[in-house]
């Protein structure tokens, strides 16, 4: 028997996301008044193609400021390291020069790769905060309700 629960396509500010937890992370980065694109861009990586769920604009540029963007991957609270996925990752933030965070569920594990290959794990998603995490864990969607 398999006890898999499937994801459930979202929709949340004119995007289609691939599940709910997804679409509550969109509406905890605007809760946090960050900027995001949802799978913006592609690549090619030894490790196979990869699909980034978000690049998020971590403060914006302006003048005599320089900009600073990261990738977010989301994956369940229950996601298990692959080394494919490992891969992926690395390879994404070297050729594009930017962090990639993985968020294990909204409030539970992140995983961080910069560009210079350091590797972390952290018990906290650190561009978001608790009160960020509430709102979109209590975003509704439910009968066309849009978060």
């Amino acid at each position: 028997m398999n006890t898999d629960i499937a994801p459930i396509e979202t929709h949340y500010k004119g995007c289609r996301f691939r599940s709910r937890l997804e679409a509550r992370w969109a509406v905890a980065l605007d809760h946090r008044g960050l900027g995001w694109q949802y799978e913006p861009e592609g690549f090619e990586t030894p490790c196979g193609r990869y699909l980034p769920d978000f690049r998020v604009v971590l403060f914006p540029p302006g003048p005599g400021v320089i900009g600073m963007d990261c990738w977010l991957e989301v994956k369940p609270s229950d996601y298990q390291l692959d080394q494919n996925d490992l891969g992926r990752w690395i390879s994404v933030s070297r050729g594009t020069g930017l962090m990639l965070l993985v968020a294990c569920g909204m409030d539970t594990r992140t995983i961080s790769i910069t560009p210079d290959h350091t590797y972390t794990h952290a018990s906290y998603p650190g561009i978001i905060g608790q009160s960020d995490v509430v709102a979109g864990m209590s975003a509704r969607f439910e009968f066309g309700e849009q978060g």
